[in-house]
């Protein structure tokens, strides 16, 4: 060994020198070959210190960052000494393995040793321990003179190497900084989030969470900061260039990234500053948490709540939101119906803006929700407006409870049925007003009937007296022929005149009775025939005033009882020849229909005498002559029995007029006999 270490021709004053290290290796080795092995480090820092005279040994054992651990061993003349050597320097010497002498004591020795720089000490040493290319440890040595590379202490420490390396890889403290180690580096290399160590100048290391974040293969496949963070690395480097250089501590940030299969994902980034033993950041922590599930969700619960907060406000119903029986909440469609605005709406409690003989509505409701005896309830209630005005609304109450099922708020639906409850009240009056007019009703059809009950046994009881006496008179006319005085003839005739008239209004009240009680049986009415069979018994009187009759769009057939629908045209055409003008030399008679839908709408219209308005309605009345005897012949019984036959067959009847214009009768019936039983009166 000691060859090694002396050369040859060597000048007098390096054997000298030579011959001392070999000394002072024998005096070590004699002194160490006895140490045990939990005093090794001590006793060689000693020795280190006293036989070549420097100030200064220490012995650490460093973590995987290049952190001093524990010391194994530190030896120094009265100095406090802590954390002696700058990083910059010292990562130097861990990246090349080698040892490295620094000569700038004032640059290189952090300024919390002030012991170090009031001494006169001239350089320092640091000498890497290492295990194949891996650093475990380091020497430090403070000298007063300058060594130098080739410095019998390196040499001597060299010699020492495979001892101190056996023994700081048996160490306590390296092992539980390893097993430490281990620890740490399974959760780094298991941990399912990303994690990123990287410093200033470019390093850049991440585990295998981060890789299989964005779809890489972490064995195969290296990652750059500008590969992942693409579109954000220069905010990403500047965040972390201010937390290096202590401008801030933390920093964090949610951005939308994308994976290598060209998808998005939503990342939380959290960036630290990691800090040395002389509390100087040397790298940046960064932890990148994958949220794009959360994201997803977060974005579903808003386009929720955002929907909820739409259906809120824009619900056509109102909503009252209610806790300790105050309005904690309210939407516009509540505020508009009482005509208050939100915050004076906030201000009141339900009772305040409830009719007052209503509260007592929902007071025992409301005590039984909160005691869990009713979930919910549902009533009619009124409110009063701002401006004093009631309400009626229909209200369905909830409550909203929490885990332990007490009631948190309760919620009130409000719909306003004002107008639904004025049109009930209206619809109640109406019905009574309709029951009045039913009874009224019933009334008059028992009346009526019991007048076409009397009508039809009148006539017939009638009938037969005034038969006899309608013979008796003729005959006493016959055998006084001649004897009796003119006086005497003349009341003869008016008895026998009288008996005439008496004699076709029985027969025109049993033709009106006869109306109700004859069968109504529907059939194929050939109308064009009917009104020339009507026109051929009416020849007399058409010829007497040389009447003309046009006929327009008249339907070649229509449904309903031939017998009846005779008698409605016949007596129609009758009235409107009667009341022709006298000295209308050609009167014009129009017969048409119009058909409508379901139903057939027929006119009889003449150019006579016309009827005021005044009698436009009375005219359909039993017994309504607007005209004398000695004028115009008749009983006033034809248009009542036109109207109950038309309303028989589902129509109406009317009439326009003017007086000295002529008047037109329109009547309606229904096409098919189908819908008798919708339209006909029995």
């Amino acid at each position: 060994m000691l060859d090694n270490i002396i050369s040859a021709g060597r000048s007098r004053e390096d054997e000298d020198r030579e011959k001392a290290s070999e000394e002072i290796l024998m005096e070590l080795f004699q002194a160490l070959a006895t140490a045990p092995s939990d005093l090794f480090f001590n006793y060689f820092a000693q020795l280190i210190s006293e036989k070549l005279d420097v100030a200064f040994v220490s012995i650490y054992f460093i973590d995987q960052q290049f952190q001093k651990k524990q010391p194994l061993a530190i030896w120094s003349e009265g100095l406090q000494v802590e954390d002696t050597f700058s990083y910059d320097k010292g990562y130097d010497v861990y990246s090349d393995n080698m040892p490295y002498v620094i000569l700038d004591i004032d640059k290189a020795v952090l300024k919390t040793n002030p012991d170090i720089l009031n001494k006169n000490l001239k350089s320092f040493l640091i000498y890497p321990i290492c295990v194949g290319d891996e650093v475990i440890g380091i020497i430090e040595i403070f000298a007063e003179r300058e060594l130098k590379a080739t410095d019998r202490l390196i040499k001597i420490i060299e010699v020492f190497l495979p001892r101190i390396c056996g023994d700081l890889l048996r160490s306590k403290g390296y092992q539980e900084m390893k097993n430490e180690y281990k620890k740490y580096k399974d959760i780094f290399d298991q941990c399912p989030i990303g994690i990123v160590l990287e410093s200033e100048d470019g390093d850049f290391g991440y585990n295998p969470g981060l890789a299989k974040m964005f779809g890489f293969d972490y064995f195969t496949e290296k990652l750059s900061a500008e590969h992942l963070f693409v579109g954000f690395e220069a905010e990403r480097r500047q965040q972390m260039t201010r937390l290096i250089s202590n401008e801030k501590s933390n920093y964090q940030n949610e951005v939308s990234l994308i994976k290598k299969n060209g998808d998005q994902i939503h990342i939380k980034l959290t960036m630290v500053n990691i800090f040395d033993n002389n509390t100087q950041c040397y790298q940046c922590l960064s932890v990148i948490e994958d949220i794009t599930n959360r994201k997803m969700v977060q974005q579903a619960l808003d386009e929720r709540n955002e929907l909820f907060r739409k259906l809120y406000e824009n619900c056509p119903i109102g909503i009252v939101i209610l806790k300790d029986g105050r309005m904690v909440d309210v939407n516009p469609k509540f505020c508009e119906m009482l005509q208050y605005t939100e915050e004076e709406m906030l201000q009141f409690s339900v009772e305040e803006v409830t009719y007052s003989e209503d509260n007592k509505l929902h007071s025992d409701k409301f005590m039984a929700m909160k005691k869990g005896e009713l979930k919910g309830f549902s009533l009619k209630k009124r409110y009063v407006n701002k401006y004093g005005d009631i309400l009626w609304t229909k209200v369905t109450v909830s409550a909203v409870r929490d885990s332990n099922d007490k009631v948190q708020f309760i919620i009130g639906m409000i719909e306003d049925i004002t107008e639904q409850q004025k049109n009930k009240f209206k619809l109640k009056e109406k019905l009574l007003e309709l029951d009045e007019k039913n009874t009224q009703l019933k009334r008059y059809i028992d009346s009526n009937l019991q007048l076409e009950n009397f009508a039809y046994i009148a006539s017939h009881d009638l009938k037969e007296p005034l038969r006899t006496i309608g013979n008796f008179t003729q005959l006493l006319e016959y055998q006084l022929k001649g004897k009796l005085n003119t006086e005497a003839e003349e009341y003869l005739s008016f008895v026998i005149s009288g008996v005439k008239d008496m004699n076709h209004l029985i027969d025109d009240l049993l033709t009106y009775s006869l109306a109700n009680k004859q069968d109504h049986e529907f059939e194929a009415i050939d109308l064009p025939g009917l009104l020339s069979t009507i026109v051929k018994s009416l020849k007399k009187s058409i010829q007497d005033k040389n009447v003309q009759i046009v006929y327009n769009n008249i339907p070649p057939e229509i449904s309903g009882n031939r017998t009846k629908m005779k008698q409605v045209f016949q007596n129609l055409i009758t009235n409107a020849i009667k009341f022709s003008k006298a000295d209308d030399p050609a009167p014009k008679i129009m017969i048409s229909c119009e058909e409508l839908g379901r139903e057939w709408q027929f006119e009889v219209r003449d150019y006579g005498i016309g009827i005021k308005a005044e009698y436009h309605q009375k005219i359909f009345r039993l017994f309504q002559k607007l005209h004398a005897k000695h004028e115009y012949e008749g009983t006033g019984i034809g248009l009542a029995i036109c109207k109950k036959i038309v309303e028989q067959h589902g129509g109406n009847i009317w009439l326009e007029s003017e007086q000295d214009k002529g008047t037109a009768f329109f009547f309606t019936i229904i096409k098919s006999p189908e819908t008798k039983g919708n339209y006909l009166l029995e």
